[in-house]
């Protein structure tokens, strides 16, 4: 994991962002980083018409007037020195992916209400859509995240699948392991298999010690700061990651976004949208490119 220099915390003001706010305060502190405070109004894209004018030019001046006075009150009340900024898009994800391109950031922080899945980020943008769009880690907390923002994480969550992207976060997440302290758990899920109570044989143990020597070797190959706990789990990805994070009182989950071959959706698209909608914790998800599977010979 590259140094993280500068972090764009991304608000709409609410009890959710509160929570993002006070870990990006607190990363921000870690890190020596700077700290940018971005605040994206949102028009209606039924409403808005191009050839007549700009976005900014469709919301209301009153709203524009609450939006600076709570975004000074947010800044005095921050407790490190910051860079703000006001967008004015047709959704929250892009206007914050654009910002993050053009400032160089290195994690964006943003907060979930935790309904519905992630039903709502921002001004209507949804979790998802900025977690593959951006252009750089990010960092979704939720509402009730259990875990105290002006701490340091206790315990960090890395699922692989012992894919190439999968190693990137696992090395990301035993960057942040070792840099807060933290317990280190490297987590390996495997789809349950069934077979009728009259076979001769438990393919679930024989899937389970395959599953064991393979997790081993693949912690074996990469070099980390910190020793990781080692479990292997039989179970559907998400609610695997989500049971275990729950089960061991894991207060951050670090995952990548592609994964490979059988495992292809394991860290992307509806199980990455499950484990933001469920989680228990803030979850860190790297931006990695899609490995590519190996060709057939």
């Amino acid at each position: 994991m590259k140094g993280i220099q500068r972090i764009l915390f991304a608000t709409d003001f609410s009890e959710a962002s509160a929570s993002a706010q006070a870990r990006a305060v607190q990363l921000a502190r870690d890190h020596g980083a700077e700290l940018h405070v971005l605040h994206v109004q949102v028009a209606s894209p039924t409403m808005y018409m191009p050839e007549f004018g700009t976005v900014e030019g469709y919301i209301d001046e009153r709203q524009k007037e609450e939006a600076r006075s709570r975004m000074d009150s947010l800044v005095q009340n921050i407790g490190v020195p910051v860079t703000q900024a006001m967008r004015f898009d047709l959704g929250a994800a892009p206007a914050v992916t654009a910002y993050a391109e053009e400032h160089d950031i290195d994690l964006i922080v943003a907060g979930s209400h935790g309904r519905s899945g992630v039903k709502k980020l921002f001004l209507g943008s949804e979790a998802q859509d900025l977690v593959r769009s951006a252009p750089v880690a990010t960092l979704i907390v939720p509402l009730d995240d259990p875990a105290t923002p002006t701490e340091r994480f206790r315990r960090v969550l890395a699922p692989v699948d012992l894919s190439q992207p999968s190693r990137s976060a696992l090395e990301t997440a035993a960057a942040i392991a070792h840099k807060h302290g933290a317990e280190l758990v490297a987590l390996h899920a495997v789809d349950d298999w069934f077979l009728p109570p009259h076979y001769p044989m438990s393919l679930e143990n024989i899937q389970h010690e395959h599953a064991a020597t393979a997790l081993d070797n693949f912690l074996a190959s990469v070099e980390l700061p910190v020793a990781p706990k080692r479990s292997v789990v039989a179970g559907s990805p998400a609610r695997t990651i989500v049971d275990t994070a729950r089960q061991h009182g894991v207060d951050l989950i670090v995952m990548a976004t592609a994964g490979l071959g059988s495992w292809e959706h394991f860290f992307v698209g509806s199980v990455t949208e499950r484990v933001l909608g469920h989680a228990p914790c803030a979850v860190w998800v790297c931006r990695a490119e899609r490995e590519s599977a190996p060709e057939k010979k």
